[in-house]
């Protein structure tokens, strides 16, 4: 017969250790508990599929995360018989971006493991190679973030950035920072086989789907008169892919970065060498990272 009390035991035991985060884009906080067993086979299993994987953290850390206005207060919303409850899963994809996802997985991984464990990193300057144990607070710097500037929420802003093609064609991108729902339906118009391709060259997203991520909407004018236009997400990515010019394209890219670079997070350290004191600057991919260590478990020698 299961014993009420050591349960209840295990459960207020194994939130203790918690994680405190701004989501600089969405502008709210995030307080997260450590990911359990069960959520490291959950994701585990779902590794066989990149799609699955995604979806499952996105569950995971909704799961384990609570989310407060910058008051202090949770946040929640009314009901149609106006009770407050909690937001849903559905309600934090629309409301969070791509980008305040990374910071969750820090949060979680933060607040589940502390440690990237040992790393082996060669100085730049004198190449010798030490070994330093990195803790996931000292990846927050003063510029890892940038908080959302614009008067209107991210999910309520959409640029338009215009590039021309010869004399007479000009193309109209509708574009903004991603939710994390636009990602998951890009993701769902990828083939599994795709993705593992695209995962031999360490991307989950090729440059023509992750464009795919970042527009709403594509406009084709002629002479100043628009001639065709769609933000049917699969049209939008098969037109990426095989019918705009790379001089668009790169133009885009370039006037894109130039809009939202800013907001893109630096998680890195500052590591002095044992032999000649000079500091390395040691910059981390934490969605990688949480996922590598999912998949090997442990802390390991890089």
């Amino acid at each position: 017969m299961l014993d009420n009390n050591f349960l209840k035991v295990a459960l207020a035991i194994k939130d203790i250790k918690k994680s405190e985060m701004v989501l600089p884009i969405a502008k709210i906080n995030a307080i997260t508990t450590p990911f359990l067993l069960g959520d490291h086979q959950a994701l585990k299993t779902a590794m066989m599929s990149p799609q699955n994987y995604d979806k499952e953290l996105i569950k995971c850390l909704y799961k384990h995360s609570q989310f407060f206005d910058e008051n202090g207060v949770e946040i929640k919303k009314k009901t149609d018989d106006n009770r407050e409850v909690k937001l849903s899963f559905d309600d934090i994809q629309s409301r969070i971006s791509n980008i305040d996802k990374i910071f969750l997985v820090w949060s979680c991984y933060n607040s589940t493991y502390g440690t990237l464990g040992i790393r082996e990193i060669e100085c730049e300057q004198c190449k010798k190679k030490n070994k330093y144990k990195i803790t996931l607070e000292e990846l927050i710097r003063p510029d890892t973030m940038t908080l959302w500037d614009r008067e209107t929420p991210f999910n309520e802003t959409v640029d338009t950035i215009a590039c021309s093609y010869g004399d007479e064609y000009e193309y109209v991108f509708e574009c903004y920072i991603p939710t994390i729902k636009k990602y998951n339906q890009v993701l769902g118009f990828i083939s599994i086989d795709k993705i593992r391709e695209n995962l031999e060259s360490n991307t989950v997203l090729s440059e023509s789907e992750d464009l795919a991520v970042q527009i709403k909407t594509i406009i084709i004018k002629k002479k100043g008169e628009e001639i065709a236009r769609s933000s049917n997400i699969q049209e939008v990515l098969t037109v990426l892919e095989s019918a705009i010019p790379t001089k668009v394209t790169e133009e885009f890219k370039k006037k894109y970065t130039d809009l939202y670079q800013k907001f893109i997070p630096k998680f890195y350290t500052l590591l002095k060498c044992d032999e000649c004191e000079h500091e390395n600057k040691y910059f981390v991919d934490i969605e990688t990272e949480f996922f590598r260590r999912i998949l090997f478990g442990g802390e390991f020698v890089e």
